[in-house]
């Protein structure tokens, strides 16, 4: 591991303090320090270490068609979420995405899920409508006695 003297004075430079800064590279790492490597990239300002190991970052890669398939996803049934979830366990199972964002990904489902569960309650709560058409009972009714009194 790189060790590096904090004591010892920057040295100088003409450009200020905050243009130092924004042409270091982004990343800081888990325990809060950043990265002292110069940016390669000025669009995402990370240095060429790190904007490799972006690249190959799992939890940045598009899997939306490994998830829904081709086309537009159909989360307006329970099958469609169903069929999403079990995608979702094979890519978790495969080691192509993260438990974290597989974990993003259910829960989202789960308020998708309760949305259908709920117009699906408020469906079967409005009672069905009947509409009869009383002239045409009346004239059916009509014309089954004439042909019954018919010799």
């Amino acid at each position: 591991m790189e060790q590096h003297n904090l004591s010892s004075p920057l040295p100088a430079s003409p450009q200020s303090p905050s243009s130092l800064s924004d042409a270091r590279c982004a990343y800081v790492s888990h325990s809060g320090r950043r990265c002292r490597a110069s940016s390669a990239d000025p669009l995402r300002g990370l240095c060429r270490k790190h904007a490799a190991h972006k690249d190959t970052d799992p939890d940045s890669a598009d899997l939306s068609v490994n998830l829904f398939g081709e086309g537009t996803p159909a989360f307006g049934s329970v099958e469609g979420i169903n069929s999403v979830l079990t995608n979702l366990v094979v890519l978790v199972a495969r080691g192509r995405i993260s438990s974290r964002r597989a974990g993003v990904i259910v829960y989202a489902l789960s308020f998708i899920l309760r949305g259908l569960q709920v117009i699906d309650k408020k469906a079967a709560e409005t009672p069905e409508e009947f509409f009869i058409d009383i002239h045409s009972a009346v004239a059916d009714r009509a014309q089954a006695l004439e042909t019954q009194t018919q010799p």
